[in-house]
């Protein structure tokens, strides 16, 4: 066996023989192009690189390749634009797939017949195909593809330079190919080191030996320079693309202890009895010939697998998006390949007769095949229109010039690509929630926008303590309670952009919704719309959204549907806090379908069933969700949730009750209990309660105040005006007080800092109508005169 193995007639066994490399790249290419071609996205893909690659209003720093690769095929007009990028994708998965199976021919062919090498080369690129990392990035456009492939052409022009004596030419390729790599992902820098060891043991001279090394080391930090300098020209971004440098992993030696449980991630990529062959591949590192090989895909495995944290930089923020694929895909790569050396080894060990290669030949076919027969169900596939449905339905629910506000990468791409893809909604500004949190982000989108969106570039604004004290009491309680937690930060700050921006420019929510929100903001559709204004009837469609749900959630697709779910429970959420709860538990029951994994689901479910009275099916959904969480929930823990929404259920019967009945005697029990409902931001009940109220006492100023309330704090901003507007001419007309004490009030009452329109409500009367010292941008402006009170 080996080198000197007889070349077997005819010509495609002589082909075989000759280049057993390129026959199993051919193959195992091919193969990989079939099998991600079936699971192509069409069109828009539940990933989160799409919109940012293909988009020019993506504030995301993307990888410069990848950026100009894709930003190719982005130009094309309509959904061309993202079909192609897509085939892109998959044309760029087959080439790694094809390199893996060349790489793992080359090292098989001295140990077996070059025919047999070819057929268990092929086998490692349908391994690589069939991983389910390598077919969600090769499925839709994805940095990743992009980056593995130059790695792994680096990897083959390395060893190509291994067989030869003028190694020059040889290595500066792998250079550039490695440059390219290391300027899409910083990680992959540490190819360099590989690099220099190649050529420190296969010197073409040892007088050059430093002086070319030095060639081959400014030559790959030339070429991986490159494209970073021509996107921080073309972007203008030089701040920002420094800022994701520093943030992303780049090589750090010791700045993270190494993942010793890499084997679980294998296992979720490869079916387990195919890791059992690569034991038999660690005869390479004992022959001679197949040193090389062995040591160098074992470093590449190490080095982007279980080493990674450790030589790599990983403290960096989470608020840019990152690229977490392309080291895992590499380090699948590599193990492809010794899966294929072991299987080749094994099939040499067993077959010693005439019919040897082809019954090996067959054996690593049928392997091969029953791979894919295994993969198949497990693999996903992205082969379908839900993530277009889904993303059209979100940008369709906005109100017009609406800031989309996304919680989640997915989403965010998802709107972008459909605006690429069909002229979609254009005049919906896509803000990410982190570049709410990160200032870099918020300079970025300031520049990119030219003040259409107000951004501060300072958070928190100066006054921002003193105002959170009165404007969100409950957020401003959580956060001296938690001692600056970053939950309740960021929802505050959420919070801010929504003062500062509404109701010049409404906004919705996609994927995200703090507490504060869900319980103000309109169900429209898939997203949560503050203002309401014209926007609680689910987004003019006469299907809710969670009931085209089903036939929205891809089979095969886990991202599409986590996806799907993060938009359901922030709805579910919101419907919950507005008294309509078997909707709420509607909507948790279709996300805990769609996403069975996920305890968020089921604990959404557990408080939409409590609050519905079904406390027997709560029970049972929070012991389920008590089984997924890493720590065991004591059972007193599950009865306090339950507990919480019971008090609260019963509050809101008590209030609704006590609003029923005539009289005043009742108002003290009422109030009470209307104190514990606005802590508990009951709003919908508070405004049902109110309304119920005033029809039978149109006269109480109490509860016309407070309806007033509710209705700003639900985002009716007209409604409370006109509500506003009553209460103050009856209090002064009635002489129960003052402008002055008027003006008081609604200083100091935070509930509505967002009447801010200059309008006086059809049937308001001014009481001096040549005064009016409240200015727009202040509570009741335009509709109290003479009140004298400072601006805020």
């Amino acid at each position: 066996m080996g080198q000197d193995n007889a070349r077997h007639p005819g010509s495609y066994r002589q082909a075989l023989s000759e280049r057993p490399e390129w026959a199993a790249g051919l193959c195992g290419g091919l193969a990989a192009l079939l099998w991600f071609g079936f699971r192509m996205s069409p069109g828009v893909a539940f990933t989160p690189w799409q919109g940012p690659l293909l988009h020019g209003d993506s504030l995301e720093p993307i990888p410069p390749v990848a950026g100009i690769l894709y930003g190719l095929a982005g130009v094309l007009p309509g959904g061309l634009g993202v079909w192609t990028a897509n085939g892109l994708a998959v044309l760029l998965g087959a080439i790694t797939c094809a390199l893996a199976s060349g790489i793992a021919a080359g090292a098989s062919k001295w140990l077996v017949p070059r025919p047999v090498a070819a057929a268990s080369g092929a086998l490692a690129g349908v391994l690589l195909a069939t991983s389910p990392s390598m077919t969600g990035a090769a499925a839709a456009a994805h940095p990743a593809v992009v980056t593995t492939a130059l790695a792994l052409g680096a990897l083959a022009l390395l060893l190509a330079a291994l067989e030869r004596e003028a190694a020059m030419p040889w290595l500066g390729a792998a250079a550039v190919a490695g440059g390219l790599a290391a300027a899409n992902h910083a990680a992959f820098g540490l190819l360099i080191v590989l690099l220099l060891l190649v050529y420190f043991f296969h010197p073409l001279n040892t007088a050059a030996l430093l002086p070319r090394a030095a060639f081959l080391t400014a030559l790959f930090a030339a070429v991986a320079l490159a494209p970073v300098l021509a996107a921080i020209w073309w972007t203008g971004g030089a701040g920002l693309l420094m800022s994701y440098a520093l943030r992303s992993p780049y090589p750090a030696i010791g700045e993270a202890p190494p993942q010793w449980g890499f084997g679980v991630t294998l296992l979720r990529e490869f079916p387990a009895l195919a890791l059992l062959p690569a034991a038999a591949a660690m005869v390479l590192f004992f022959r001679r010939p197949t040193q090389r090989y062995a040591v160098m895909l074992a470093a590449v495995f190490l080095m982007m697998g279980p080493f990674l944290p450790f030589l790599t930089n990983q403290y960096g923020a989470e608020t840019f998006l990152q690229d977490g694929e392309a080291p895992l895909v590499m380090a699948l790569a590599a193990a492809s390949i010794f899966i294929a050396c072991g299987t080749a080894a094994a099939l040499g060990a067993m077959f010693r007769h005439d019919q040897a290669p082809r019954l090996a030949i067959g054996t690593a076919v049928l392997a091969a095949a029953l791979v894919v027969a295994f993969q198949f169900t497990g693999a996903p596939s992205r082969s379908h229109g839900a993530a277009s449905a889904a993303a059209a339905a979100m940008l369709d629910a906005c109100p017009a010039n609406a800031i989309l506000i996304t919680g989640d990468r997915t989403l965010t791409s998802l709107a972008l690509s459909a605006q690429r893809s069909g002229d979609h909604r254009t005049d919906v500004r896509v803000l990410p929630l982190d570049a709410l949190v990160d200032t870099s982000y918020r300079n970025r989108a300031n520049a990119h926008w030219d003040g259409a969106v107000d951004l501060p570039r300072v958070f928190p604004q100066p006054g921002a303590l003193e105002r959170w004290e009165r404007e969100q009491p409950l957020q401003w309680r959580r956060l001296q309670d938690r001692d600056g937690d970053e939950e309740a930060l960021r929802d505050l700050l959420v919070w801010d952009f929504v003062r500062d921006n509404a109701p010049e420019r409404p906004m919705a929510f996609a994927g995200f919704a703090p507490a504060w929100l869900a319980a103000r903001a309109g169900i429209a559709g898939p997203v949560l719309v503050y203002p309401r204004e014209g926007h609680d009837d689910d987004g003019g469609n006469p299907t809710p959204f969670h009931e085209q749900t089903a036939d929205l959630a891809p089979s095969r697709d886990p991202q599409g549907n986590a996806v799907l779910a993060n938009i359901l429970l922030p709805l579910s959420d919101s419907a919950r806090r507005q008294g309509e709860a078997e909707k709420a538990a509607a909507l948790a029951t279709i996300a805990a379908t769609l996403e069975p994994g996920n305890p968020s689901h089921l604990l959404a479910l557990t408080r939409a069933s409590a609050r519905t009275g079904a406390i027997d099916d709560a029970r049972e959904h929070g012991a389920r969700y008590a089984a997924l969480l890493p720590r065991a929930l004591s059972g007193a823990e599950i009865t306090e949730i339950l507990d919480n929404e019971v008090r609260r259920l019963q509050m809101e019967e008590a209030f609704l009750g006590e609003a029923r009945r005539d009289g005043a005697g009742n108002a003290e029990e009422r109030q009470h209990l209307a104190e514990q409902l606005w802590v508990a931001d009951e709003l919908a009940i508070l405004e049902q309660g109110y309304d119920l109220i005033l029809e039978d006492n149109p006269e109480d100023l109490d509860a016309l105040y407070h309806l007033a309330a509710a209705r700003a704090q639900l985002g009716h901003i007209q409604e409370a005006h006109g509500l506003l507007g009553r209460w103050i001419e009856e209090a002064v007309s009635g002489l129960q007080l003052t402008a002055a004490e008027i003006s008081s009030i609604l200083e100091n009452d935070g509930r509505f800092v967002l009447l801010r329109m200059p309008l006086r409500p059809a049937g308001s009367v001014a009481l001096d109508p040549a005064v009016d010292p409240l200015p727009s941008g202040r509570p009741g402006a335009g509709l109290l005169a003479g009140a004298g009170a400072p601006a805020r």
